[in-house]
């Protein structure tokens, strides 16, 4: 999950909080819809998630979550 990578790529940052506020899910196909957004759900069942249908940056790309995040 991008949550887990941030923390692998970041071990220094000592946050002993985090709280995940929003997700925004970019879609590429729009049968995956449901899909995307039940997987955010189950991950993060109560944090507001919206999925729009877009092309996302890279090709190989099917999904791409963005998500707002604080830290304390």
């Amino acid at each position: 999950a991008s949550i887990d990578n941030i923390k692998t790529q970041y071990p220094h940052l000592a946050y002993t909080h985090m709280e995940v506020l929003n997700l925004r899910v970019y879609v590429k196909k729009p049968k995956d819809f449901e899909l995307a957004l039940d997987v955010c759900s189950s991950r993060y069942p109560n944090v507001p998630s919206i999925a729009i249908c877009a092309d996302v940056c890279r090709p190989c790309l099917l999904v791409e979550i963005e998500c707002l995040v604080r830290y304390w």
